[in-house]
């Protein structure tokens, strides 16, 4: 039994995961310098960096995930909306009595 490359390969995962990576994980690359016609490539800083998203750590520590409060106020905020996705008019009318 012969595995190939192109039974597993998929364009719609690859730019998925591709995104992924640019975005959450390592960022773009970036051409740095031509020395003697070597290139050199580093990469950005990711726009959302892991440190900002992975709860890893938080979780070995037995440390909540999640801001209570900020989720009590998305919480309020729905009650007084009332629907889910409301037209301006009644969000800042929400926003008032909020």
């Amino acid at each position: 039994m012969e595995i190939s490359y192109e039974n597993f390969y998929n364009q719609d995962a690859d730019q998925i995961l591709t995104y992924f990576d640019i975005t959450y994980v390592n960022g773009r690359y970036r051409n740095k310098e031509n020395v003697e016609l070597k290139y050199m490539f580093t990469r950005t800083t990711p726009l959302f960096p892991p440190s900002k998203w992975n709860v890893f750590e938080l979780t070995k520590a037995g440390i909540f995930r999640t801001n209570n409060i900020s989720e009590g106020w998305n919480n309020k905020f729905a009650t007084l909306v009332r629907i889910n996705h409301p037209n301006i008019w009644l969000f800042i009318e929400a926003l008032q009595k909020f």
